[in-house]
């Protein structure tokens, strides 16, 4: 999926430009959130979609990516995978990614 840069946000860490998709995890009661990397990319595993102005973000399983990938879907990566400092985030988002 293409993101607008509209809604782009930058990561507090590497400034690298990220969404923030919520996942099908709850944790203390509220959906989980990921940041994901803006840009599709080959070795993406992440499926991202918008609806009602909320992007939702899920993982999918590596033949479902090559399918995927097959048809033309971009998929992306988890921000935590990217960022230098993605470990240090981690903990704020401790389901996600």
């Amino acid at each position: 999926m293409d993101v607008p840069p509209e809604d782009w946000q930058s990561c507090r860490a590497c400034r690298a430009d990220i969404v923030f998709g919520r996942t099908s995890r709850i944790s203390k009661g509220k959906p989980v959130v990921m940041p994901v990397d803006v840009k599709p990319a080959d070795n993406g595993t992440v499926a991202l979609s918008k609806q009602g102005g909320v992007y939702y973000a899920g993982v999918v399983r590596k033949n479902q990516a090559a399918g995927m990938r097959d048809r033309g879907v971009g998929l992306h990566v988890s921000h935590f995978a990217t960022c230098p400092q993605g470990a240090r985030f981690r903990r704020y988002y401790p389901d996600a990614g």
